[in-house]
């Protein structure tokens, strides 16, 4: 049985869902459903709980409905979505974020290795979710200044594929030069269904434009899903 663990974030009182396509994807692995709202500076957490706790509470439980397996829920009102998300993620153990986008069936996969990720790690995630199903995977290294050794990197995310029992025809491998990853990954997305990234540590640019995947998520039709640094174990 896989040891990974996906949880989803899910603006529950804004009308979001989780695709049905997403949830047949994920299937193979353990899900988490966090719905959260966010509440205005100006306003006590409890306050909104209290108010719309119920509400939101029948909306999550429909959409775990959605889901064939077993899916555990929580839901919390909170002025900051990044630090919930991130206190939620370490205590339920999830080793993935998704990003839900719209999702079509599922046929292809990108898998993203750049310079802070782990490749490893991040193909043992996406053989995990494919779980012998037919579905092509387009490992995709994308080099900046800092790479010195991305060719190996993408080696290694194939060679754990293959370890992974995923058919060899099935993977495609290339590497990019760019200056920006959020540009490269969203131009290579087209043409794939789902698109997995590693998580990064904030910088300036963080600061300035937002969280990578984030920013990969708003730009891309389908949905991301960002590996979190580590096992729960390691951390």
């Amino acid at each position: 049985m896989s040891t990974e663990r996906a949880l989803i974030p899910i603006r529950i009182l804004e009308g979001q869902a989780v695709d049905d396509d997403l949830a047949a994807l994920l299937d193979p692995i353990d899900v988490v459903l966090l719905g959260f709202h966010e509440v205005p500076e100006q306003t006590a957490p409890s306050q909104m709980r209290q108010e719309f706790e119920e509400r939101a509470r029948v909306a999550l439980d429909s959409i775990a409905d959605d889901f064939e397996g077993p899916v555990e829920t929580r839901l919390v009102f909170t002025p900051d979505r990044d630090e919930s998300i991130e206190r939620v993620a370490a205590d339920v153990g999830a080793t993935i974020v998704a990003h839900p986008n719209p999702l079509r069936p599922v046929t292809s996969m990108l898998l993203v290795i750049d310079g802070p990720t782990d490749p490893t790690r991040l193909a043992e995630c996406v053989a995990a979710i494919r779980a012998g199903r037919d579905i092509r995977i387009t490992v995709l290294g994308v080099a900046g200044d800092e790479v010195s050794d991305l060719g190996n990197a993408v080696e290694t995310a194939r060679e754990t594929l293959v370890a992974a029992a995923v058919p060899p025809t099935d993977i495609e491998t290339r590497t990019v030069a760019a200056d920006s990853l959020v540009d490269a990954v969203v131009d290579a997305a087209v043409g794939h269904d789902v698109t997995v990234m590693g998580e990064h540590a904030p910088d300036w640019r963080t600061v300035l434009f937002g969280e990578v995947e984030e920013r990969v998520a708003a730009e891309s039709l389908g949905p991301v899903l960002e590996v979190l640094r580590g096992r729960p174990d390691e951390q």
